[in-house]
């Protein structure tokens, strides 16, 4: 039985909006919570698969820079590790079984640290219906025959893997239903990930494919659409921008993720260029009307809006938007 762990971190337990900063990579946060908390959830999983007669586990490290789960900590020879869902060599490697470790609902869903692959993706459309993380790996994995037996992680992302599999096993550690946050401690969490692993294995044989209606549409909308023009179109990926959005037409998940590989790397270099365009612009607001009169433009409710936006939200528009609203405060 040769199973793949594919492990993200925002589902994972322990970890909320309120200690966000474990999540990123490399921060003094995560290095001492984050990296020890995803690391206790998937020991528990491969443990209680090698106890179920497991021959060969690998582990994706999907989370961010694909560094998060310690090595070290995991002894068995039967153990391998990947850096990153991109660096699954489906089509070469033979798993049997799949298991999604702390994942999470998508973008406003209104669950734990609810996004999809990145914050600057509004929402994905497949077929019609949104679509998260979750639901795009899973289609990935039976593309290539492969069940997800078992999902951890907050109850929106097992929700979404639930809809799409319903004989697949659901661990929720947390939850966040109409604003109400209910954690399970380490000690409830690790007997309750045990019990499911168990449950999964055991049911494994039940436990179908999915079935998918191809050839798949996938619309993907972002946050800031000044992205867009900074995408362009490249001859590389198959994508066309549509007015607002970017289309996927007649692809498969395998064609998808290999596009979205290099889309993401693409939305970096624009995500940064935007970044400084905002943060030159802030000062630049700054420094031209800092003698303005606050009160005058305090009670301002659009321009209030405005300003409270994350800087990689902020859009030309925006931007154009803001300076007449300070001119018309002179």
């Amino acid at each position: 039985m040769n199973i793949l762990i594919v492990a993200d971190m925002e589902g994972i337990t322990g970890i909320y909006e309120e200690n966000i900063s474990c999540i990123r990579s490399n921060s003094k946060d995560w290095e001492a919570y984050g990296r020890r908390m995803i690391t206790q959830d998937v020991k528990v999983i491969v443990n209680e698969c090698l106890d179920c007669g497991a021959e060969s586990i690998t582990i994706c490290d999907a989370h961010d820079n694909g560094n998060s789960i310690i090595r070290e900590e995991f002894k068995s020879t039967k153990i391998n590790f990947i850096s990153q869902i991109w660096e699954l060599k489906l089509k070469e490697t033979r798993y049997d079984y799949a298991i999604l470790a702390g994942f999470h609902g998508m973008n406003n869903s209104g669950g734990i640290i609810a996004h999809t692959f990145r914050p600057d993706i509004k929402r994905m459309i497949m077929l019609d219906k949104e679509i998260g993380e979750v639901g795009l790996i899973l289609g990935l994995l039976n593309e290539n025959k492969i069940p997800t037996i078992l999902v951890t992680g907050d109850y929106h992302g097992v929700k979404e893997a639930l809809e799409i599999c319903p004989k697949c096993i659901g661990c929720i550690v947390k939850s966040k239903v109409n604003n109400k946050l209910n954690m399970l401690t380490e000690d409830e969490s690790e007997k309750l990930i045990k019990s499911c692993v168990r449950e999964a294995i055991n049911n494994r044989n039940n436990i179908p494919l999915v079935t998918f209606n191809y050839p798949l549409n996938i619309t993907l909308e972002l946050i800031n659409n000044d992205y867009l023009e900074g995408l362009g179109n490249n001859q590389d990926c198959r994508y066309i921008i549509q007015s607002d959005k970017l289309l996927w037409k007649d692809i498969n998940f395998t064609d998808f993720f290999n596009d979205f590989y290099k889309l993401i790397i693409n939305f970096m270099n624009v995500y940064r260029e935007n970044l400084i365009i905002n943060k030159e612009f802030v000062m630049k607001m700054r420094k031209k009307y800092s003698h303005t009169n606050k009160e005058k433009y305090k009670s301002n409710k659009e321009l209030g809006m405005l300003l409270s936006k994350n800087l990689f939200t902020l859009t030309n528009s925006d931007r154009k938007r803001i300076e007449t609203l300070f001119e018309n405060a002179e």
